[in-house]
């Protein structure tokens, strides 16, 4: 009789054993399955992995420097985005202007957003206050204008041009990608083009 239930208790344990082997194994692959998909969803869209061609201007950081150099990849001259003109667009040309209830500041109205993806890729630490800063603000605005937006264009299989450029730039990239363009974006667009013949 003691056999027996001796026997019964193993076996017992045996199956418990195996189904707490079983579901934490479960759950391990569960949370490394997880974890991998998290880190390509962020590679993605990480500044170190997605580059630019080979040959494509690095060094774009003045709205003057419009390059007759063009990539097959792109197709696409650095500085195809006017930035006196989104300067007047954006702030009327005043560096210590604050709109979007103080969300965003400077010359070209930028976010807090744009300054950290700016640090994270320039290893800098400028804070968003910095963009009241004329030169500051020109240099963070020159870079997301010129190698940021056109970036995530490219990533998304989306031609950049100037007014994807400025639709991203005023809508936000999600809004390109689901090809949903709002009428504030519209009109912001439609004045660019009038600044721009005026300035021909």
């Amino acid at each position: 009789m003691f056999k027996i239930l001796w026997l019964h208790y193993r076996t017992l344990c045996q199956i418990v054993s195996y189904l707490a082997v079983t579901r934490y194994g479960i759950f391990l692959v569960a949370v490394f399955g997880i974890s991998a998909y998290l880190a390509a969803d962020c590679q993605a869209l990480s500044p170190e992995v997605h580059r630019f061609p080979t040959g494509f201007p690095h060094k774009c950081t003045d709205s003057s420097a419009i390059s007759s150099e063009v990539t097959h990849s792109f197709n696409t001259p650095c500085g195809l985005v006017d930035l006196e003109i989104v300067k007047q667009l954006e702030s009327s040309g005043r560096p210590n202007a604050i709109g979007d209830g103080g969300k965003a500041l400077g010359l070209y109205q930028l976010h807090s957003g744009v300054i950290k993806d700016y640090n994270r890729a320039h290893k800098t630490s400028y804070s968003h206050k910095d963009a009241l800063n004329p030169q500051v603000c020109h240099l963070i605005a020159s870079w997301y204008l010129h190698r940021e937006i056109p970036r995530f264009l490219y990533h998304y299989k989306i031609k950049v041009s100037y007014k994807t450029i400025l639709w991203a730039y005023n809508a936000g990239i999600g809004n390109v990608v689901k090809g949903r363009m709002p009428e504030t974006t519209k009109r912001y667009i439609a004045k660019y083009e009038r600044l721009k013949e005026k300035r021909s």
